[in-house]
């Protein structure tokens, strides 16, 4: 396996990692605004925004343009 498609797979990996946990980031801050304590009394929100915010820097230092099929 070559560097590029390792760094490719891992930039895929991360990206869907991001995309899940900002959606379901946004859905648990939606529900906690609609119901207080709802969720924040079962799970920490921090938790997510954490996974969201890695999966987020990772995404960003391993994309290049020819990775991504919106740039090609």
């Amino acid at each position: 396996m070559s560097k590029a498609n390792f760094k490719k797979i891992i930039y895929y990996l991360f990206r869907e990692i991001f995309f899940v946990s900002s959606i379901c980031l946004v859905l648990l801050l939606i529900i906690e605004d609609i119901q207080p304590g709802f969720v924040s009394f079962w799970f920490d929100i921090k938790i997510v925004l954490f996974i969201s915010l890695i999966s987020g820097l990772f995404c960003l230092f391993t994309s290049s343009a020819k990775n991504d099929k919106i740039n090609k």
